[in-house]
């Protein structure tokens, strides 16, 4: 059984708000044209994604898993949230299969011994005219037209779309999989499911600008359990990676 169907079936058990499709162009895709979407997460998994993508419509390659979350928000999302779900997907690799070899790179890849194993897409909708409903302008999330960090607030019907990527089983040459490192089986990928549910609710709920030292430490562990960001010095509490000779902003990455 694949953990797309192992997948379904935890969301069926747990009772989880979730669509299932046989086959779909994208979830990303599928989740913008929704009519209506609510404050809990909406799951979005199908057997085979035929044009998945990634940031800047870069071309995915597919995954063997592949899945959308999708939520509606009273507020566009603080500069922050995006390396605070990178770290929770982080958290959650190392919560199931424990190792010094899961990394994060900024600003949306999980890597195992210094190859790709998911990568995350966030994405918003905000509507043309919040009073019109959802007649939304779609962005990535680093782009949003009128937004930002400064501006993040109160706002109406901002749908907020999570894609999510992992190389379960299988993967393409110069990726990896978990498989080619640890057990998985159908009970760890739901205890993974469940510990990654629990962290993304954590997440969406947080109208913050500023991360905590405890999230900062851990942030910073994790960037650096990368090889390329062996010279990182520091994370600053809006997401700013702190090298020798230059910042970097999280959203500039």
């Amino acid at each position: 059984m694949t953990a797309i169907l192992w997948t379904k079936k935890w969301a069926e058990e747990t009772k989880k708000e979730f669509k299932f499709f046989k086959t779909l162009k994208s979830s990303n895709t599928t989740a913008k044209e929704l009519k209506s979407t609510s404050e809990i997460p909406l799951l979005l998994i199908a057997q085979e994604q035929t044009h998945p993508y990634g940031r800047k419509k870069r071309k995915w390659i597919p995954s063997d898993f592949m899945a959308t979350w999708i939520w509606q928000s009273s507020y566009t999302p603080t500069a922050v949230f995006s390396p605070l779900l990178g770290l929770a997907l982080y958290n959650s690799f190392q919560q199931i299969w424990p190792s010094d070899l899961w990394s994060l790179k900024a600003p949306n890849d999980i890597y195992l011994a210094d190859k790709k194993i998911a990568g995350l897409l966030l994405e918003t909708q905000i509507p043309l005219n919040p009073r019109e409903g959802v007649n939304p302008v779609t962005s990535a999330y680093n782009v949003i037209p009128n937004w930002t960090p400064s501006s993040a607030g109160m706002t109406d019907n901002v749908r907020i779309i999570f894609g999510l990527g992992i190389n379960v089983f299988k993967s393409p040459p110069y990726a990896e999989c978990i498989n080619n490192h640890y057990i998985v089986n159908e009970l760890l990928w739901r205890k993974f499911l469940d510990f990654f549910w629990q962290s993304l609710a954590s997440v969406k709920n947080k109208n913050i600008s500023k991360m905590s030292s405890d999230e900062l430490k851990h942030l910073k562990q994790a960037l650096q359990n990368h090889s390329q960001y062996k010279d990182l010095i520091q994370v600053l509490e809006d997401g700013s990676l702190v090298f020798k000779n230059k910042t970097i902003h999280w959203l500039d990455l």
